[in-house]
């Protein structure tokens, strides 16, 4: 049985939408809307969709680097809200988790080998 590394639940990232002189928040982009996912130990994921679709909003979430509107993130069971910011992502470097911009993968190589070359 392989334990979970990291365990996503019904994760939700909101952006207000501002507008008027006021800027009173109109509405709100769904960068990510119920998003669940687990990852177990030595495992791999990876984020693929079109542009602007919030792949990088949930890698950033689930990295805590920015604060996601609802659902649960924990890594090795630990609730990563929890967790105090100022020590930095929680699961960042133990996860070996990085974000990867499309525009930096060559395409005439594997996209293996491009990820190999950023760890």
């Amino acid at each position: 049985m392989t334990s979970r590394l990291l365990d996503v639940e019904n994760l939700q990232v909101y952006s207000p939408v501002r507008r008027g002189v006021l800027s009173r928040t109109a509405s709100y982009v769904h960068a990510g809307d119920g998003v669940s996912q687990q990852v177990a130990a030595g495992e791999t994921l990876g984020i693929v969709g079109e542009s602007e679709c919030g792949k990088t909003t949930i890698g950033m979430a689930v990295r805590r680097l920015i604060e996601p509107t609802g659902g649960r993130v924990s890594f090795e069971g630990v609730d990563i809200a929890t967790l105090d910011r100022a020590r930095g992502p929680p699961c960042a470097s133990a996860c070996r988790s990085s974000l990867v911009p499309y525009s930096s993968i060559n395409p005439r190589i594997t996209v293996w080998h491009s990820l190999a070359a950023t760890q």
